[in-house]
């Protein structure tokens, strides 16, 4: 019975900057297709807002086009203050027809800001009132890389298994003409 053994790979970080948060991203450095991906996502708060959503968004790159194969909400309506931090395992499924490549990544922020304006000449008993403002931002990076197999190691690997049936042929065909061979020996020495 011939089964494939793969190595654990090694964890890797990214540190993704969107304006409000400080994303760093850890994932396995390599995958195979059809294997589980488990990215782990820190988000840290750069300054104090309320948090609409931070949706990360993962895609398989094709020929022509990307594929997303998950889109979760990281987290959601949540009040942030400078160092405050969000920490979420997002888990993927590679596709078994990825191709060797990397998953690609899109961290998306939705934040609400609170902005007081206050003029200079305003009596003391007048009080700024909030003026609210929605504000987006978006990055993308690389992650985890899909040890596919290649078109070449494909064809590679048919012509190894047609040699290898080759030569047990002529193993076999060897092994006949020995013992036909001895057998002769045999008989004329006797």
């Amino acid at each position: 019975m011939n089964q494939t053994a793969y190595a654990q790979s090694s964890p890797v970080s990214t540190v993704v900057n969107l304006s409000h948060l400080n994303v760093q991203l850890t994932y396995p450095s390599q995958v195979q297709p059809g294997q589980p991906v488990t990215v782990n996502v820190q988000a840290k708060a750069k300054s104090s807002f309320k948090l609409g959503s931070l949706i990360m968004q993962i895609y398989v790159p094709g020929q022509n086009n990307l594929r997303q194969v998950t889109s979760a909400t990281v987290a959601e309506g949540l009040s942030m203050f400078t160092g405050d931090q969000i920490n979420r395992n997002i888990q993927v499924t590679v596709p078994e027809d990825a191709p060797r490549t990397s998953l690609i990544a899109k961290l998306s922020e939705n934040v609400t800001l609170a902005i007081f304006i206050i003029y200079n000449n305003a009596s003391p008993s007048v009080q700024p009132a909030p003026y609210y403002t929605t504000v987006s931002d978006d990055a993308i990076t690389p992650l985890t890389y899909i040890m596919a197999t290649t078109p070449e190691y494909s064809t590679l690997q048919s012509q190894f298994q047609a040699l290898q049936l080759n030569f047990k042929k002529l193993q076999q065909t060897l092994t006949k003409l020995k013992a036909h061979f001895l057998n002769r020996m045999r008989r004329s020495i006797n």
